[in-house]
């Protein structure tokens, strides 16, 4: 069955400023995640270091994740 992908993006300070949730149903392996860089709410966050959280969740709970940090700079 599909699984369930979030994608978190925290600021330094641990907070969370955006969340995507998906059901994929493609087999493992690499994928591409797209952020525009906005909020909730949708307004640009400033520049700075961000961690991103990617958690893939199977039929059965199952999960895996990977974290790593990205920069914003304009």
């Amino acid at each position: 069955g599909p699984a369930t992908v979030t994608s978190e993006v925290y600021n330094v300070s641990g907070r969370l400023v955006a969340r995507a949730e998906s059901a994929i149903t493609r087999s493992a392996g690499p994928a591409t995640a797209l952020w525009d860089g906005r909020n909730g709410a949708g307004t640009v966050v400033p520049d700075g270091l961000y961690t991103l959280r990617v958690t893939a969740t199977g039929p059965q709970g199952e999960q895996a994740s990977a974290i790593t940090t990205i920069q914003i700079r304009r």
